[in-house]
């Protein structure tokens, strides 16, 4: 990993910058990956897409804001806890609904925070296992999967089997999600996520896992 000068990106919404990383070139050795499409890359740190402002606290898309390059390195990521990506989604989501902002926050958008908060609540519940599981807040990880799967403009990148496992987490289990046709012509790593997928619908199994390769 080679970090290049910081990117300098300007709040919306106060004008304050924020130093974020930015790198001339990184790598994926010792990755991890997991079902829910998180990678967590040691040489290939990943800043977050929202960030909160240090100044004024509001939350904005850091890829689309004014910015400039730094004099100086930056290792600031920018990370939101759980509960942080909770009062993003909530504050951007009502920008989306007032007409006057359409152009800050789009579809595309409020699908990547989606599934950033299903990651963040992995982390929190399951992965990392930072909090006791509650029951109310199990409740707002289907609403978001819901809104997830719902949106109409998805990334472009997103791995088709990414929705059935969604629907996996929520308890919803469906291990006929691909034809047998479609199934011979799996190998490798999709292959490997399949089978790790219907494994655990089998086994009535609602948890995210790591994928080994």
């Amino acid at each position: 990993m080679l970090p290049a000068n910081a990117r300098i990106v300007f709040c919306p919404y106060c004008g304050g910058t924020k130093e974020l990383l930015s790198l001339m070139s990184g790598n994926t050795f010792g990755a991890r990956y997991w079902s829910d499409l998180k990678m967590q890359a040691p040489m290939l740190p990943q800043i977050s897409p929202v960030q909160k402002c240090p100044h004024c606290g509001k939350y904005y898309l850091h890829y689309k804001q004014k910015s400039e390059d730094g004099e100086r390195p930056s290792f600031e990521l920018g990370e939101l806890s759980y509960s942080e990506w909770k009062e993003a989604y909530s504050q951007l989501k009502k920008e989306r609904e007032n007409s006057n902002q359409l152009k800050k926050v789009d579809e595309r958008d409020l699908a990547i925070i989606c599934l950033r908060i299903i990651q963040a609540y992995n982390d929190n519940y399951e992965r990392d296992c930072m909090a006791e599981f509650s029951s109310e807040e199990w409740n707002y990880k289907r609403k978001v999967v819901m809104d997830f799967i719902n949106n109409k403009n998805k990334p472009d990148d997103m791995h088709p089997f990414l929705i059935p496992e969604l629907f996996r987490e929520i308890g919803i289990m469906d291990p006929d999600f691909l034809s047998m046709e479609a199934y011979e012509k799996l190998e490798g790593v999709d292959k490997i996520y399949y089978d790790s997928i219907i494994e655990r619908m089998e086994a009535d199994d609602t948890k995210v896992f790591e994928l080994i390769f």
